[in-house]
């Protein structure tokens, strides 16, 4: 064979390097690098460089395992890198704003006082109503958010004509979990709340593992430990695969450009795939980091609980028994610009990305719909279109213009942008700095009488440096007690009345509506612990709890109902079994809701029905027997009718749900007509992958039954 850099295409086990090539082929990066300008150090700092003395060099193990590693170190690099950045954040590093504005068009208003119609010129409220909605120019909800250690703080805010109308302050202690809450324009006192009542459902562990992901995010996952835990599972995938071909200056179509990528194939056999799992499984029973952070860091399981699902994962068969060739597309410099995943019916995701010029394209290509890109850059800035088109056939188009990132970490960006579907656009503008981002969108919708213009709507994000927060002085507040809870022991009659007051004035509606309600809540003793207790005993406009029921009975045309007491597995252990990870087999609900399988997530079902080893295509039939002792001591008694059965099938994935077909329904040997459902997919978590198909019957002609035969194919 001749010399690895002459040829457009290596693959298997490293063949002996002939010496002229690779002497070649570092002389002319030697050559390459000082023409940069920079003697040898230019090979270290030029990937376009280092990819392709790699490429030339290498077996096409060797190379796809550098390309992956290499892109790995960036992503986990780049991923530890903005979680710390988080971590520094959330320790009191910045604050935050949040600003939701609506501007009122004129169109609007008028819209609005033509749907009132004609009012009364002599009512005070209607005219103070109707001059509200005449002066509201914008409405305005704004939240300040900062943070100081264990301690978080915030001020929700509610504006119009940029006038604060209402503000609400809160202050809460990460560590104690302690809640502070207070209205300024209402008392200046703060107060407190104990949250940690509302978690007393929770064990101490539980509540534990909250306290430490509120207070220190780093002690459950630090960065460091997040950058290893990437490497590492990219390493073993690179040390796992071996079946590699590795195609160079492949011509890849992505849209209408064509780019020179190398692309490296790996091939996954059933027993590959496997293998591959198995390594992953045993490399996690050895990972200290992600034992530490489930058993010891979070106590999500005990040590036995780990080791356990990890055994039962490497016993579990494979769920596929079909090839997967998987293509990485990789530029000159090294970098992956996308991916491509097949098996033998087709390809299941194609993605790339590619600029040639000035030209930029990138797709993405799956069973559930695609996605292209068009656009081109112009002074750093990318003008273009993004078709995604859904299952159905229907397209949503994107078009943006003069798109930039102006904070790469925060991902802020400036752009306008039009979003169009069947007849229907819309339009917004992103507007981004440093430290902050502005999604501004004009409002216009179809009234039947042509387009009317109802305003904007914006919504801007500030991330700026970290302000001081006010702590609360527990000594000097009030505390709530939740559950018997009233205005008046909080607040003074007056307090509330001038509260009130200002309120509905700065709301245009004049300062009477305030202090009529605020009269109505001091007058009447019971109205506001009524509504705080949400007490719905005290509604029952003079009947007693007999009455009411009496006339729930006389009203109501449904039949009282209740579910029945489902048995427990160690009651019933010995009438259930467990179907295998390729069976297929039948669970029934009678018109009682009485099922031959259990309420919890076990999956075993009781003895005397008949499963399927379904082990590729062919016919299979499974049957449930309900006369027998075992069916009646899991259901609780002999069937009632039937409302629905369904068919699991063990083992098949979310592909394989399209080739399964029910042929029959037999009842006590009797066909029985059911409307055709879609067969359906679901993750059993530990018992693997499932399809299953649901088969509505009609419970109420049915009566008791004996037995159930189901016949599919799966093609």
């Amino acid at each position: 064979m001749s010399d690895n850099y002459n040829y457009d295409y290596v693959s298997g086990v490293d063949p002996a390097p002939k010496k002229n090539g690779s002497r070649i082929a570092i002389i002319t990066a030697a050559v390459l690098g000082v023409a940069a300008g920079g003697g040898a150090a230019a090979y270290n700092l030029s990937p376009l460089v280092k990819n392709q003395v790699k490429l030339r060099v290498c077996s096409a193990e060797s190379y796809s395992a550098w390309v992956y590693e290499e892109n790995s170190q960036t992503i986990a690099k780049e991923a530890a890198d903005r979680y710390r950045r988080y971590l520094d954040d959330a320790g009191g590093g910045k604050s935050f704003g949040y600003t939701l504005k609506y501007d009122v068009s004129d169109e609007a208003k008028d819209k609005l006082l033509e749907k009132l119609g004609d009012v009364d010129d002599t009512s005070k409220e209607l005219k103070n109503f109707i001059s509200a909605i005449e002066d509201t120019e914008s409405l305005t909800l704004n939240v300040e958010q900062a943070g100081s250690g264990n301690s978080t703080s915030a001020r929700a805010g509610f504006s119009r004509n940029d006038e604060s109308i209402i503000a609400v302050d809160t202050f809460i202690d990460m560590e104690s979990l302690e809640t502070y809450l207070r209205i300024p324009d209402l008392k200046d006192q703060w107060l407190f709340i104990d949250s940690s009542e509302m978690l007393s459902g929770l064990n101490s562990d539980d509540v534990n593992y909250l306290r430490k992901c509120l207070t220190d995010p780093g002690s459950v996952l630090t960065p460091d430990d997040l950058e290893t835990e990437i490497q590492r599972y990219v390493d073993l995938w690179n040390k796992s695969v071996s079946d590699v071909k590795v195609e160079k200056k492949s011509d890849v179509e992505i849209g209408d450009i064509t780019v020179d990528y190398t692309v490296i194939n790996v091939k996954l056999t059933p027993e590959k795939m496997e293998e591959v799992r198995d390594a992953f499984v045993n490399e996690m029973k050895k990972d200290d980091i992600l034992r530490s952070i489930v058993v010891d860091r979070t106590k999500s399981m005990t040590a036995e609980e780990y080791e356990e699902k990890l055994d039962k994962a490497l016993a579990r068969k494979a769920s596929t028994k079909d090839e997967l060739d998987i293509y990485t597309y990789v530029d000159p410099t090294g970098v992956i610009r996308g991916m491509k995943v097949s098996n033998p019916d087709g390809v299941l995701i194609d993605t790339a990305m590619g600029i040639k010029d000035d030209q930029v394209r990138g797709f993405v290509n799956s069973d559930k719909g695609s996605a292209q890109l068009k656009a081109a850059l112009t002074d750093g800035k990318m003008t273009g279109d993004i078709v995604i088109t859904d299952e159905d056939g229907k397209d949503t188009r994107i078009s943006f213009t003069d798109y930039e990132t102006v904070n790469k970490d925060l991902c802020f960006f400036n752009a306008d942008v039009t979003v169009s579907r069947d007849d229907n656009t819309f339009g917004l503008k992103f507007v981004g700095d440093p430290s902050s981002q502005q999604v501004i969108a004009d409002i216009n919708a179809d009234t039947g009488d042509g387009r009317m213009d109802f305003g904007t709507v914006s919504l801007r994000l500030s991330v700026n440096d970290a302000k001081s927060i006010e702590i609360p002085d527990k000594g000097s507040a009030l505390e709530i007690d939740r559950d018997n809870f009233s205005f008046k022991d909080v607040f003074t009659e007056e307090e509330m009345t001038s509260f009130l007051e200002g309120f509905y004035d700065k709301l245009g509606l004049g300062s009477d509506y305030g202090s009529e309600l605020a009269g109505l809540i001091y007058d009447n003793d019971d109205l506001m612990g009524d509504i705080a207790s949400m007490d719905t005993d005290s509604y029952d406009f003079g009947l007693t709890d007999e009455e009411w029921d009496e006339e729930d009975e006389e009203d109501s045309d449904t039949p009282a109902f209740s579910f029945p007491e489902y048995p427990d597995e160690e009651a019933v252990s010995d009438y259930l079994f467990q179907p295998g990870e390729n069976q297929a087999y039948l669970v029934t609900i009678d018109n009682n809701f009485r099922v031959n399988t259990l309420s919890n997530d076990s999956g075993k079902v009781a003895k005397g029905a008949e499963t399927a080893d379904v082990n590729g295509a062919g016919t299979y039939t499974v049957s449930v027997d309900a006369d027998c002792e075992s069916f009646r001591k899991v259901s609780g008694d002999a069937p009632a009718g039937l409302m629905f059965s369904t068919l699991m099938i063990n083992g098949l994935t979310e592909a394989d749900k399209d080739r399964v077909t029910v042929d029959s329904v037999l009842l006590d040997g009797k066909e029985v007509e059911v409307p055709e459902t879609e067969p359906e997919y679901m993750d059993m978590g530990e018992g693997g992958p499932a399809v299953f198909v649901n088969l509505f019957m009609n419970g109420d002609g049915i009566g008791e039954w004996k037995k159930l035969e189901v016949t599919f194919t799966v093609k």
